[in-house]
């Protein structure tokens, strides 16, 4: 069985290529399935939870999942009490590895932000549509951010924390030799013929045609997201110049 792990951070539009990915029919069922594993404890039964987990993320003979760098820590120590597998490079050994990425940390950080004041992390248009994603905003949402009060402090200690995550990855794969694919935001969320997918096949080696079919998320980026991100550089620029 092929694997897929990506590799996230929070508002780096992970979520997007998870939903095409799901839609090709051939590149597995990723989700973001290690959020259970941050509540579980010692005495869990992890050989269980590997196979649930194995279970969610596989189809058609192909597992993906995505995994953000705050959940490693946890998934490592629970791995100690595996009888097979010591950390997360073991359990996903001989995987092809995704790294996801937003070269504009600020409007991600402006992004985090507003999704924490709102609790809305996604939304689609059709009100009467299903989808798997949770936070989800149905239907009109050009104004659902108008009354978040812009926060300085807020937004640069999410900005501090998007690099950090960055660093992290870049070290991880480093420190364990592996070569991800590297999907940036700014360019595979404007492909309309979604290429990402044909690079993400040809990086785990799948031969199989791919489904493509038009994603039902859409980007919650608005007037709002550009003010605080103009009003953010203009401050840093004022503390350390004025």
């Amino acid at each position: 069985m092929k694997k897929i792990i990506l590799c996230s951070t929070q508002r780096s539009g992970s979520t997007m290529v998870v939903e095409d990915m799901r839609n090709s029919e051939v590149l597995g069922n990723p989700e973001e399935y290690f959020i259970k594993w941050q509540s579980l404890g010692e005495t869990s039964d992890i050989q269980k939870e590997i196979e649930i987990l194995h279970n969610q993320g596989e189809k058609n003979d192909v597992f993906s999942i995505k995994v953000m760098a705050s959940q490693i820590k946890k998934v490592n120590e629970l791995l100690k009490n595996s009888t097979q597998f010591n950390d997360i490079t073991e359990l996903f050994q001989g995987a092809h590895w995704v790294y996801i990425k937003r070269n504009n940390t600020i409007k991600q950080a402006v992004s985090k932000y507003i999704a924490s004041v709102t609790k809305i992390n996604h939304a689609i248009s059709d009100e009467t549509s299903n989808h798997f994603v949770g936070n989800l905003l149905k239907g009109n949402h050009s104004e659902y951010n108008k009354d978040v009060p812009y926060d300085y402090n807020k937004i640069f200690q999410e900005y501090i924390h998007i690099r950090k995550e960055n660093l992290f990855w870049e070290e991880f794969f480093v420190r364990f030799n592996i070569e991800p694919l590297v999907l940036e935001y700014e360019i595979y969320s404007k492909y309309e013929n979604y290429k990402h997918l044909y690079d993400i096949a040809n990086h785990a080696q799948i031969s199989e045609k791919l489904s493509i079919k038009e994603r039902k998320l859409k980007k919650l980026s608005n007037d709002v997201n550009k003010l605080f991100v103009e009003s953010f550089k203009n401050d840093i620029f004022e503390r350390y110049y004025l």
